[in-house]
């Protein structure tokens, strides 16, 4: 007999199980599985898929006896959980990478990275600080517009504090927190419009003109697109869901696109149907 532990991506120990030496790593797989409720596989400390028809005891020769449970992320509440594992992972490093990253003369960040701030403080709930919005004065001196600073209030509430983000949704917990829901279901629009935005790298989202973009131009490509059929729009919407947005990204710490991937697993587990089909 042998105990084997195995753990999340995020270092967090996810069960011990006693095992005999000639079980096959399957068992242990299938238990990962149980306790998890997602599929998942088992992978050794450099990150290779371990055999289901290994013996135990191989497995403990090669890799040890403790191993990683890896997610499939083919489910919405797949997606959630290893978009929470990811953000767990993040280290105090690169959430201090994001503080320090440099404004415009607006006093904006690089595109897109208001809009995955934006996100994130409507998914918590937290009001965006009021400032002048310098691009406006710029055109239209004297008016004095101002303008919400989603990003300075997500540097100095949250990226100062990321436990902040598991305390109000625990990672991988599920349903989640009725205040959370409420905020998403209401500014749905927003998450849906940041998504494509993003994906196309069409420019960053401008929360104060949402619902002009869900009523006006939006709209029409919308319409454009329902044209083409539903079984179109679903596979569409399948593909939008599944988009890397790692490009889009890749310029910025790394944190950042963890927290817009868990923005939008976030709204995938509020919006509606594909939620409802997992078991």
């Amino acid at each position: 007999m042998v105990n084997v532990f195995v753990s999340l991506i995020s270092g967090a120990d996810l069960l011990e199980a006693e095992l005999e030496l000639a079980d096959s790593v399957r068992t242990l797989r299938e238990k990962s599985e149980a306790v998890l409720g997602l599929s998942c596989a088992l992978a050794d400390s450099a990150g290779n898929i371990i055999c289901d028809d290994s013996t135990v005891q191989n497995m403990v020769e090669h890799c040890g006896t403790r191993v990683t449970a890896v997610i499939d992320a083919a489910t919405v509440h797949a997606r959630y959980f290893s978009a929470g594992a990811a953000l767990d992972n993040i280290s105090a490093e690169e959430w201090e990478a994001l503080e320090a990253v440099s404004l415009d003369d607006y006093d904006l960040p690089p595109w897109p990275l208001e809009t995955c701030a934006e996100l994130l403080c409507r998914i918590l709930g937290l009001k965006p600080q009021q400032v002048l919005d310098k691009e406006l004065e710029e055109e239209e001196p004297g008016e004095r517009r101002p303008r919400n600073d989603f990003w300075g209030t997500a540097c100095r509430h949250v990226f100062s504090n990321p436990r902040c983000i598991a305390a109000a949704a625990p990672t991988g917990v599920l349903p989640l927190p009725p205040d959370i829901v409420w905020r998403v279901q209401r500014i749905g629009f927003v998450f849906e419009f940041a998504e494509k935005s993003v994906g196309r790298g069409e420019g960053a989202l401008d929360a104060d003109e949402g619902d002009e973009d869900e009523n006006g131009e939006d709209d029409d490509e919308d319409e454009d697109e329902e044209g083409e059929g539903e079984d179109a729009n679903e596979e569409v919407e399948h593909n939008e869901s599944a988009r890397d947005f790692t490009h889009s990204f890749a310029k910025h710490p790394r944190a950042a696109l963890r927290i817009f991937e868990w923005a939008l697993a976030v709204h995938a587990i509020v919006e509606g149907p594909r939620s409802k089909t997992i078991a």
